[in-house]
């Protein structure tokens, strides 16, 4: 029942994060993200994912600081230790528990880009290694919609590159 009740949660999760993907400007993604980041984060913790479970806290409080043009490189610092602390100490899924801190730190080295497009490339990279983990924990209604969501950020993103040849030509 729980598994049940957690891939409901993954499921809404992943709606707004297909949505999310299909976003042009960073903040706007970054506030769908945080919403997705909730329900993400229920759905690990009911599952044993505990090292998500983290990564999506700092996720969510990362994701306003950025939006309230906060988050700088102390934060950035601060964060990443932290993340990387809470999550050697709770990992209870080995080599697999190390993808959300992975992600963590990769997102968040990015996440003060102005550039759109280069954003739309990092949000891409991280969903990847999100459905990974997703398969690999058997969070299934998360794995397809990460997957829905990849092919709904690549189709964006080709967008948003033929825009920007567009508007220089």
């Amino acid at each position: 029942m729980i598994v049940i009740i957690a891939n409901i949660l993954g499921l809404i999760s992943a709606l707004i994060m297909i949505y999310a993907g299909s976003i042009k400007e960073k903040n706007k993604v970054l506030k769908y993200h945080t919403i997705h980041a909730f329900f993400g984060m229920s759905c690990d913790l009911l599952l044993g994912g505990y090292p998500s479970v983290i990564s999506n806290i700092f996720t969510i409080t990362r994701n306003i600081l950025v939006n309230k043009n906060k988050f700088n490189k102390i934060y950035m610092v601060i964060f990443i230790l932290l993340v990387t602390i809470l999550i050697l100490l709770t990992n209870n899924l080995g080599i697999i528990g190390f993808i959300p801190l992975i992600n963590f730190i990769f997102y968040t080295i990015f996440i003060n880009t102005k550039d759109n497009i280069i954003f739309k490339y990092v949000f891409i990279i991280s969903m990847i290694t999100w459905l990974i983990y997703d398969v690999i924990i058997k969070a299934y209604s998360s794995a397809v919609f990460d997957l829905i969501t990849i092919i709904t950020a690549v189709v964006t993103l080709i967008t948003m590159i033929k825009d920007k040849k567009t508007s220089i030509n």
